[in-house]
């Protein structure tokens, strides 16, 4: 059998889960492995599910880039380092180390 032939049996077999629509597995009997394991860990593996409909119509790539576009960087400012140093003055024990 090639491989190929096996993954096209697997795939036949997913089945989608009932609890979670981002989850599908080849049913066993035993439940969605993705739940347990989840359940478990308490770490979400499969956080986003597709809308259904055409491809074109689900992804506006346009929107997505004029919602980035937007975002307005904040313009920080750190100290102004001659103030700063003007400020600073040096412990008792480094001047001692000075002399």
């Amino acid at each position: 059998m090639q491989w190929s032939e096996a993954l096209e049996q697997c795939l036949a077999k997913l089945v989608n889960c009932k609890e979670n629509a981002a989850h599908a597995y080849v049913d066993t009997g035993s439940g969605c492995p993705w739940c347990a394991i989840e359940l478990h860990t308490r770490v979400e593996l499969f956080n986003y599910v597709e809308p259904a409909g055409d491809a074109a119509t689900r992804i506006d790539v346009e929107a997505i880039w004029r919602s980035i576009d937007g975002i307005v960087v904040p313009q920080l400012r750190g100290p102004d380092p001659d103030r700063l140093k003007a400020q600073l003055s040096p412990s008792a024990e480094a001047l001692f180390i000075r002399q």
